[in-house]
């Protein structure tokens, strides 16, 4: 079996989101991204990993990399699955933020 080409794309938002964070944090979103949905199967569930359980503007998919939220979506092209990210956001205890702003709680 052939393993399809992966290809990583932040959205303007998204760009936007990361810049808000230090570099560090940046360095360690970034890093973590291309961990868990480029170098291994986007598609894996696990507990930090997988589709939300309602439609959200957010994103389809979220990944949780304490205490940052990246959401995400995975479409499939021709001859690779890309993994665009549409937002990031920082969530410390029950409330989401996205560039300091409240979100949404849950």
């Amino acid at each position: 079996m052939v393993k399809r080409e992966r290809l990583l794309e932040y959205s303007v938002d998204a760009d936007i989101d990361l810049q808000f964070f230090k570099a560090y944090e940046q360095a360690i979103i970034d890093g973590k991204i291309r961990t868990h949905l480029i170098e291994n199967d986007p598609y894996r569930l696990s507990k930090n990993n997988g589709p939300l359980d309602t439609p959200d503007p957010l994103g389809d998919r979220r990944l949780k990399i304490p205490p940052w939220r990246v959401f995400y979506l995975i479409e499939e092209e021709q001859t690779a699955t890309k993994v665009k990210i549409l937002r990031i956001g920082h969530k410390p205890k029950e409330t989401l933020y996205i560039r300091g702003k409240k979100v949404m709680s849950t």
